[in-house]
């Protein structure tokens, strides 16, 4: 299995997921700082779903890919 087949948020080490909804699939990606989105008065991480992924991507700690 290759990295590029299995890079995905869930594995990456800029990825959060949120304990806070377990039935959730969701997280943040904290590779940048929060963005302020309109009418926000504070910022907000990126949400990504568990297997999206970007070209940022970096193997996680906790990984075994």
């Amino acid at each position: 299995m290759t990295v590029e087949a299995t890079a995905s948020c869930s594995n990456c080490r800029f990825w959060i997921s949120n304990p806070a909804k377990l039935r959730e699939t969701g997280g943040n990606c904290r590779r940048d700082p929060p963005r302020i989105k309109d009418g926000w008065l504070t910022g907000q991480w990126p949400r990504t779903d568990c297997d999206d992924w970007c070209g940022a991507w970096e193997i996680g700690p906790e990984s075994h890919l």
